[in-house]
């Protein structure tokens, strides 16, 4: 659950202390809590890396973009966003499920939109989303397919209501009470609505070792519930290249250029990149690159491409504006009635304003984004991506419960190894300190996980999900 939230206590007329101290105190510590969790930023939205081999490269295989989400009762439409340069004539197909839904003819440089009318599923089915191209046009046509956000909607149904906000002049029945007890309950069940999910950690990925401009991120975030900064890691291991750097881009103007970087040179940087002349409300487009000026010196130790670790690329404020602690209550003091009214009142004002802040943010709380699967294009290279770990979903533990579905999942967290097997040029194994298995290794299920049962794994701690074939995983608060 919310960490510290408690179930509301039950108030009924004509009994003893009705306002005891330890009642208001979980009233008043629960809106505190549920008026922080609705500044909840858009999760960030993973296009595509040069692994995929589509952007903005020629596509060399069918598939564009695939991702997964678990519908839950409510939900009605799907739908994926994004802009696209054509080639010739080639055309997108929206494939739910194996089955082809929609078909659209790629754009000339605009957007597109791809929706289907959700039907046949059940609640608590996990459901498998491609993007897949065909009528692909020659390797010399110049192109670009980028995916900006892809999700259902509406929110699914929860079976609570907002109560409407209670007002306190000295009278102190059940009715107002239960006012306050109803609605944060019904926030909760609105918070809990929307899954939390991970974003696509690449571990000691390649770089290039010639020169010229290498994609290492394509993707979008959002300004929105005044999360307005943009924020991710990054880490440069420099090789083998004579001078390398790396750029970051929104909406196709440059905001970051990293300092130059030559052989030998380690860096890690935690960035916060302000979004505040950027349009609210709306995907931005997202690009990390390294740009190889001078590249490796050729001989036994040369040709050697630089790593890169990069992941948590999202949208974040530093400061937001949350109601005040309220004064806790005492047990037998003795206060006026106007100081009653007073708490009361702040409580339910803290509470309104989170219900307003759910209602009036749709983009964040009426949408379930679809989880990115791993980086990749084909068989061929998935061979080479799972066993290394070189793309795993990575959380930062905030709920009580993971779903997941998968074939051989395993749950790692603790510090990150790695080796290099046969030369200095294979791809980097990454290695976890702990580790422990969710599924079964013989066939792919869908499985929910306490993660308080996982010994170690702590709120606020980081942890990684990967798998031999992993559809979904998702935290949920409770």
């Amino acid at each position: 659950m919310l960490h510290g939230y408690q179930s509301p206590p039950l108030f009924v007329d004509d009994v003893d202390q009705p306002l005891g101290a330890a009642d208001m105190n979980v009233l008043a510590g629960n809106a505190v809590l549920l008026d922080a969790a609705t500044f909840r930023a858009p999760p960030g939205f993973a296009s595509s890396q040069a692994g995929d081999k589509n952007q903005p490269y020629i596509v060399t295989a069918e598939r564009l973009w695939w991702g997964s989400f678990q519908y839950l009762a409510g939900m009605t439409t799907l739908t994926i966003e994004g802009w696209a340069q054509r080639g010739a004539s080639e055309n997108f197909s929206l494939i739910v499920n194996g089955a082809t839904k929609q078909t659209i003819a790629v754009p000339n440089g605009a957007t597109f939109t791809l929706t289907w009318s959700l039907s046949g599923l059940t609640s608590g089915d996990v459901v498998e989303v491609e993007v897949q191209i065909s009528n692909q046009p020659g390797s010399a046509a110049v192109t670009t397919y980028r995916f900006d956000d892809a999700y259902v909607s509406p929110a699914p149904t929860v079976a609570t209501s907002w109560p409407s906000k209670p007002t306190f002049g000295g009278t102190y029945n059940a009715a107002r009470l239960t006012q306050l007890a109803n609605g944060a309950a019904h926030l909760y069940n609105r918070i809990n609505a929307i899954p939390i999910l991970p974003h696509i950690a690449q571990l000691y990925i390649h770089g290039r070792s010639s020169a010229g401009t290498f994609p290492l991120y394509v993707g979008s975030v959002e300004r929105a519930n005044g999360n307005d900064t943009l924020s991710f890691y990054l880490r440069i291991m420099n090789f083998g290249n004579v001078a390398e750097y790396y750029t970051v881009s929104v909406n196709g103007s440059v905001v970051y250029t990293s300092a130059t970087y030559t052989v030998g040179n380690v860096a890690e940087t935690y960035h916060s990149i302000s979004l505040s002349s950027f349009s609210a409300g709306a995907r931005l487009a997202v690009r990390v690159d390294s740009v190889v000026t001078t590249g490796a010196v050729e001989g036994p130790s040369g040709n050697r491409n630089t790593r890169f670790h990069l992941w948590n690329v999202r949208t974040t404020q530093s400061a937001p504006s949350v109601a005040v602690a309220p004064t806790e209550w005492t047990a037998d003091e003795s206060i006026s009635a106007s100081t009653v009214n007073g708490r009361l009142n702040a409580i339910a004002t803290t509470l309104d304003g989170a219900n307003t802040r759910i209602t009036s943010t749709a983009r964040v709380f009426n949408r379930v984004r679809l989880m990115r699967r791993m980086f990749g294009a084909s068989d061929v290279q998935y061979a080479v991506f799972i066993p290394t770990h070189t793309f795993v979903q990575r959380f930062i533990r905030q709920g009580a419960r993971l779903v997941v579905r998968g074939k051989a999942v395993t749950l790692a967290w603790g510090a990150i190894s790695t080796k290099a097997d046969k030369t200095v040029t294979t791809a980097y194994t990454v290695d976890f300190g702990h580790s422990t298995g969710l599924t079964d290794g013989d066939k792919v299920e869908t499985k929910e996980i306490a993660l308080d049962s996982i010994e170690g794994l702590r709120r606020g701690m980081s942890y990684f999900v990967f798998a031999e074939n992993l559809v979904y995983c998702a935290e949920y608060l409770a």
